[in-house]
């Protein structure tokens, strides 16, 4: 199976994805505490691959996190050392696993995943680690929604799970970019100067983020697992920056940050805009940097 073919298999539709999120606010705090023993036996502990693939079976729709235990570790096209090198992550980098890839006669367990820029590729298991809190509700949650943070239009091209075309600019572009790149279901808002992606909008079928994708309904309930999820990770309401109209409304949510200057400062903006049945009808967010703050 190719990484195409792999990918394909872990990026479910709509439909697929809204199953997993239900079943997962279903069981995911009864298997936790169990999950916790049999992941780790210390706070820091080389990733138990069987507990791994177990978990990922059961709830698909949201990888764990890990992190990068030595210095100049491959991420892989394929599962295997004679294939090419996407990027190498260092010590103490996330990487956020999606499957356990078995591969006969080979020294390695591999595992697919996504690394904090939006990387996806193979890295073998004895050169990651992970913690308890991994396995958690908050954690399954969180990895989730930072591997699919992606703010570089490049590299999601590069593996994207909906290849398409580049827009041209137009006049609908938000003040502070000048320019806007179209890459399967993201819209990318970059300003061209600090050549930075400020502004991200998911609006397309069935582009999904954390397990919530465009066509989904979101109703009530399901709108307080995600505040409830999001608040677990430490984000906060945002009353200022949601609104209504005639066919649209939005939730919204912002997480702060402290600059170099001890400074409380907007790290992200996470939106989900409904229309009037409560289907999603674009996910948007932004990442700001705290260090240019006055």
């Amino acid at each position: 199976m190719n990484l195409r073919n792999l990918l394909y298999v872990i990026q479910p539709g709509a439909q697929t994805a809204e199953k997993g999120v239900i079943n997962m606010q279903k069981k995911l705090f009864l298997g936790a505490a169990l999950g916790l023993a049999m992941f780790a036996n210390t706070a820091f502990a080389e990733v138990n691959t069987d507990y791994l693939a177990n978990e990922l079976r059961s709830y698909p729709g949201w990888p764990l996190e890990v992190y990068c235990n030595a210095t100049d570790v491959n991420v892989r096209t394929q599962p295997n050392t004679d294939c090419d090198v996407i990027t190498m992550l260092q010590r103490g980098d996330k990487f956020y696993v999606s499957m356990v890839v078995d591969v006969v006669n080979s020294e390695y367990k591999w595992l697919l995943g996504t690394t904090e820029r939006g990387h996806v590729g193979f890295m073998a298991s004895k050169y990651l680690d992970t913690t308890p809190r991994a396995a958690s509700a908050a954690g399954r949650f969180n990895a989730a929604l930072e591997a699919d943070w992606i703010m570089d239009p490049e590299i999601f091209a590069s593996g994207a799970y909906y290849p398409g075309p580049v827009e041209q600019n137009t006049d609908d572009i938000i003040s502070y970019a000048d320019k806007k790149m179209q890459v399967g279901p993201r819209l990318f808002y970059i300003d061209s100067a600090r050549n930075k992606v400020n502004d991200v909008k998911i609006n397309k079928l069935h582009g999904s983020m954390a397990g919530y994708a465009v066509g989904q309904q979101l109703d009530t309930d399901r709108q307080i697992a995600l505040d409830g999820y999001l608040k677990m990770n430490g984000w906060e309401n945002d009353s200022m920056g949601v609104g209504i109209s005639d066919t649209h409304h939005m939730i919204g949510w912002v997480k702060y940050a402290y600059n170099a200057r001890g400074q409380k400062c907007l790290h992200k903006s996470f939106y989900v805009k409904l229309d009037s049945r409560d289907v999603i009808a674009e996910i948007m967010y932004c990442e700001s940097d705290v260090h240019l703050a006055n």
